[in-house]
């Protein structure tokens, strides 16, 4: 029996603080991989003045999860 769930991206951009108070993240969902990486870029540039980084991204299907956020991807990101 074949699922007919759609897949899901969870992406998360944080950012340190100087205390917990400060410190932060949020986190987004998006059905298609080339919008959660657009929207990983989206808030990184939304949070540049608080030294965000990307913080997660996975695909999560039938209750399974697979990290998509490899070393390669955060270069590619944020041009390091």
């Amino acid at each position: 029996m074949s699922s007919n769930k759609k897949m899901t991206y969870y992406f998360s951009v944080s950012w340190d603080g100087i205390s917990e108070e400060t410190e932060g993240s949020v986190t987004y969902t998006r059905e298609v991989y080339e919008d959660a990486v657009e929207g990983i870029k989206f808030y990184l540039a939304k949070y540049k003045n608080r030294l965000a980084y990307p913080s997660g991204l996975s695909l999560v299907k039938d209750n399974v999860s697979v990290n998509l956020l490899t070393p390669t991807l955060i270069k590619k990101l944020t041009g390091e």
